[in-house]
């Protein structure tokens, strides 16, 4: 008789053992929440939240808000969650709401990291066409404070523990060494109480695996592995935005021009003489990187400089649309092998260096 007390007691005690070291690892376990944002519809309790939206055990989601004095009413139903977020830091900060989305950010294609760096940390007007644009602005249209100080979002997007971080959301990454490339050109909105350097990139890298990794056409083509084929066409893709970033000249039919000529020089051992990818290693702007700028440095010898180099640079120099990435795969074949960009804005091709010569006498002289 003892010994079945005993058995019972040992097997009530295993039980409430096991029921409690659940209830721990339930108040403990980290939760994936998308840019650390809880959004709880208005008809809907927290707790009802956590078991339908997030997943959660209900017994232990019933058990946690029993011993929290039931289910709470918040005036707002949108959140901002600091890390960790584990189930009980979550339910802490359930009584700060957020703000909503109070600034936008504006990369154009052509762009890089170092643009971005200066926009967040000095944000700057952007000639479009016939308008100035300012790359960050707030809900009213005024012009925000600094976000982040000089550099720091450079430093972030070259590092190597950034790029490993983020592979294992986004596989694509498993062959870059920074993220110049897989930052998608758009519009973003932002947080000034909330952002991160680490937020901004993840919206980014959705955006690139959304309209690129995942578009019908490259599907066929090359998007089952990252070869090296691939990170050559993207390199390349990214001269050719920066290539016909002027209005004048962006349009598809002019993108596969220019991949056609910037291709086969590359495939046929010759320096493609790109000048945009001179400016690269000096970590500058786009705006910065003016005729006299590059003729200043046309010598240099860096991993970038096509001018001085017959391979391609280590990295991307920016961040091409889709379009551009389709208009180099499909890039036109010719028989230029030269190019130039005339005051006007034009482009003009030519087969032979003798051509060439005649082109710049007629256009740039």
């Amino acid at each position: 008789m003892k010994k079945i007390l005993l058995i019972i007691l040992i097997a009530i005690g295993l039980f409430w053992y096991t029921q409690y070291s659940g209830y721990q690892n339930f108040l403990s376990q980290e939760i994936q929440v998308e840019d650390n944002t809880i959004e709880i519809p208005k008809d809907t309790t927290p707790s009802s939240f956590f078991i339908n939206e997030l997943g959660l055990p209900e017994k232990y989601v019933k058990v946690y808000f029993k011993l929290r004095d039931g289910n709470p009413k918040f005036e707002a139903w949108k959140f901002y969650i600091n890390e960790p977020l584990t189930v009980e830091n979550i339910f802490d900060n359930l009584n700060s709401p957020i703000i909503e989305w109070d600034m936008s950010f504006v990369l154009k294609e052509w762009q890089n990291i170092f643009d971005i760096d200066i926009c967040l940390s000095q944000p700057f007007q952007m000639k479009s066409g016939a308008s100035d644009k300012w790359c960050l602005y707030d809900s009213s249209g005024s012009i925000p404070q600094a976000l982040i100080s000089s550099w720091e979002f450079t430093a972030y997007a070259q590092s190597e523990a950034t790029v490993q971080s983020l592979q294992s959301d986004f596989p694509f990454l498993r062959w870059a060494i920074s993220l110049e490339w897989f930052l998608y050109p758009d519009t973003y909105m932002l947080n000034k109480n909330t952002y991160s350097h680490e937020s901004l990139a993840r919206k980014m890298l959705r955006n690139f695996d959304n309209k690129v990794m995942k578009d019908r056409e490259l599907l066929d083509v090359f998007w089952d592995n990252l070869t090296q084929v691939v990170a050559e066409n993207i390199i390349i893709a990214s001269i050719v935005e920066r290539e016909i970033a002027s209005p004048a000249t962006r349009e598809v039919d002019e993108a596969e021009k220019v991949a056609g000529v910037l291709k086969k020089r590359y495939e046929e051992d010759w320096q493609i003489w790109a000048d945009a990818t001179v400016c690269y290693p000096y970590e500058i702007s786009s705006a910065e990187c003016t005729p006299s700028f590059v003729l200043e440095k046309l010598y240099d010898k860096t991993d970038y400089n096509t001018r001085q180099m017959v391979w391609l640079p280590k990295t991307a120099i920016a961040n091409p649309y889709v379009w551009t990435i389709k208009s180099t795969i499909l890039s036109k074949e010719s028989n230029d092998y030269f190019y130039l960009h005339a005051p006007d804005g034009k482009i003009y091709y030519a087969e032979t260096n003798a051509q060439h010569e005649a082109n710049k006498s007629r256009y740039l002289r």
